[in-house]
């Protein structure tokens, strides 16, 4: 029998899972009663589906490892700002690294940010440009 240690297990993935749900959605709030005039929304990639469901989200256009956030709102100079979600103490996947180094080159603020802090910081930092 093979044991996997605890940080791989099932349970412990969806409850890594519904802390970083969790967090964002504090920080959705958070953003949404600070800058009320943002347009913010979420993408639904990490959200479970069908495999019908995953096939026809492809075909419309979803993309692995897109930022959880965007906010469409160009300000310092930049398109838009893109913020990808870790919990705190959580770690950054290269494949969501790249497509951030990506964003920022066609000039919009993309970031990874660990936990809660860390977004409301980047994103207060983003609108003290207007």
């Amino acid at each position: 029998m093979i044991i996997l240690p605890e940080h791989l297990t099932k349970n412990n993935k969806q409850r890594n899972k519904k802390e970083e749900e969790n967090e964002q959605g504090e920080f959705v709030s958070w953003a949404r009663s600070t800058y009320p005039f943002l347009l913010i929304t979420c993408s639904l990639g990490g959200i479970p589906c069908s495999i019908r469901q995953g096939v026809r989200y492809k075909r419309m256009g979803y993309k692995k490892s897109w930022p959880d956030l965007t906010i469409a709102y160009p300000n310092r100079g930049f398109h838009g700002c893109f913020i990808e979600m870790k919990k705190t103490n959580g770690s950054k996947d290269s494949d969501q690294e790249k497509l951030i180094l990506v964003l920022n080159s066609l000039g919009y603020y993309a970031k990874t940010c660990i936990g809660i802090e860390d977004a409301k910081a980047t994103l207060t930092w983003y609108m003290k440009g207007n």
